[in-house]
């Protein structure tokens, strides 16, 4: 598997409450939701892994879905990890080597979200041997999904993003002018925009942007 970022065309599922979609519906049109699906959680049987609303049925749960969907970091950071979660829940995991590359793809991303469980899950998945079982497999994907629930913050988003940054720029030796030093300060008001720049530059030039390492396009017609 190559190391640029996996392009997806199918939506990955968000739930929320009945009382909630119909409450915030407007919101929900919002053009950081692209390539997520709701999920109705009163008319489904199969609950979804993240969820905005009241229920406590879940590991990730919102308690207002307006602090999210007003939010435009928060919900990039959302939709990053639901469609990191949705493409590693589904991805064919027979041999230890589909794992490997698996994480090759997510790694950075996790190590973002949790360093020191990511770092240990890393040298885990190194130490296995050859004849790893598909249980085993199975085992350590349940572990990459369970960090990609755990949301981001600021500082790390922006840590996250100038250390891909400066790996992008000696392959490329294109500096971006919009991009800010986080020396200068996290730059909030400017930060979703940057991120944006760079999984663009990602699909444009086929270089990795371990960010945000799975983006959605929709299918050409």
């Amino acid at each position: 598997m190559d190391k640029i970022n996996i392009i997806v065309h199918e939506k990955a599922p968000l739930g929320i409450t009945e009382r909630d979609y119909e409450l915030h519906k407007t919101s929900l049109s919002s053009e950081g939701l692209e390539g997520i699906f709701m999920v109705v959680l009163e008319k489904s049987e199969d609950l979804p892994p993240f969820i905005l609303g009241d229920s406590q049925n879940k590991e990730e749960v919102y308690s207002s879905p307006c602090s999210v969907l007003e939010d435009p970091l928060k919900l990039w950071d959302l939709k990053r990890r639901i469609l990191a979660y949705h493409w590693m829940k589904n991805i064919p995991l027979p041999h230890r080597q589909s794992l490997f590359e698996s994480w090759y793809i997510l790694k950075f991303l996790c190590q973002e979200l949790k360093n020191v469980d990511a770092r240990q899950l890393g040298r885990d998945i190194a130490a296995l041997q050859s004849d790893a079982g598909i249980e085993v497999l199975e085992e350590f994907r349940g572990k990459i999904l369970s960090l990609l629930q755990y949301p981001s913050t600021p500082e790390k988003i922006r840590g996250s993003l100038w250390k891909n940054y400066t790996n992008q720029l000696k392959k490329t030796h294109h500096p971006l002018s919009e991009i800010r030093d986080p020396k200068d300060g996290v730059f909030e008001d400017t930060l979703v925009h940057e991120l944006h720049l760079l999984e663009e530059e990602a699909k444009k030039k086929h270089i990795f942007f371990g960010t945000s390492p799975v983006l959605y396009e929709k299918k050409s017609r």
